[in-house]
């Protein structure tokens, strides 16, 4: 029993000594016209075909962020037009919402004596002027001291200014819009009196509107003067303008204004 149990282990180890060495001879012996592994890899190839990809070149490229803010439309210019001398008001030519051009005469303040007494303030200029023209041709001479030449020069001069104020205030009797635009409001009504600085009319100008929006600080980074911008109006009507101010209102919250045609 003890010589046949013997001769089995030893067979064993004999089939796993030329198992392993037939194992190592692919290793050892592997070459072009032999080999399993040469053979097991083409079948591979054969199971795995490669696939067909496409393949694109790509460029870096700058791409701006975008910004979304929520604001509202606001008049580019408006401005409130003041009563700049005394007087009653004797016409009254436009009224609230009503269209105007540059120059156009909203309201006409009474004249009264001013036109009289630009009458007398030339008069009296002529007078003076003539003066001086004596009064240089007597010094010239030595009938009179050379201080009579700027006397009469000073009131020469005197009267002009007055001239010329005068006619500044024939001037200011008629109120006139400084740019083209809409009546907006009208605080006068026809024989109203003004002081003044009292208020006559609000004119805005609509050709350009400026859409006003809030951002916060994350977002105040993203826009910068000049660049362009895009807004949704109510309509639906989509403009284009350039952005003019931003402002900071508080630490970390802005005003940005966009001037759109």
């Amino acid at each position: 029993i003890y010589m046949k149990i013997g001769s089995s282990y030893l067979l064993a180890l004999l089939i796993c000594i030329a198992s392993a060495m037939w194992i190592l001879s692919g290793y050892l012996f592997n070459d072009k016209n032999s080999g399993i592994y040469a053979v097991n890899t083409n079948k591979a190839n054969n199971n795995n075909p490669l696939h067909a990809v496409r393949v694109r070149t790509s460029v870096a490229e700058q791409r701006d962020e975008i910004a979304q803010v929520l604001g509202q439309t606001q008049a580019s210019r408006r401005i409130e037009l003041h009563a700049e001398i005394d007087g009653r008001i004797t016409e009254v030519l436009v009224e609230r919402g009503a269209l105007v051009s540059s120059g156009t005469i909203i309201a006409k303040i009474a004249i009264d004596d001013r036109k009289a007494r630009l009458t007398e303030a030339r008069a009296l200029l002529n007078q003076y002027q003539e003066e001086l023209e004596a009064t240089r041709i007597l010094v010239s001479k030595g009938n009179r001291p050379a201080l009579d030449v700027t006397a009469a020069q000073a009131r020469l001069e005197t009267a002009r200014a007055l001239v010329s104020r005068i006619e500044i205030e024939l001037n200011r009797t008629e109120i006139r819009a400084p740019f083209a635009g809409v009546v907006e409001t009208r605080s006068i009504e026809l024989g109203s009196y003004l002081r003044v600085g009292d208020p006559i009319a609000t004119i805005v100008d609509l050709d350009t509107l400026r859409i006003v929006g809030y951002l916060s600080e994350r977002e105040v980074t993203r826009v910068s003067l000049g660049k362009l911008a895009q807004a949704r109006l109510f309509n639906g009507r989509i403009v284009e303008g350039k952005i003019v101010y931003s402002t900071a209102l508080e630490k970390s919250f802005w005003k940005m204004g966009i001037a759109a045609e």
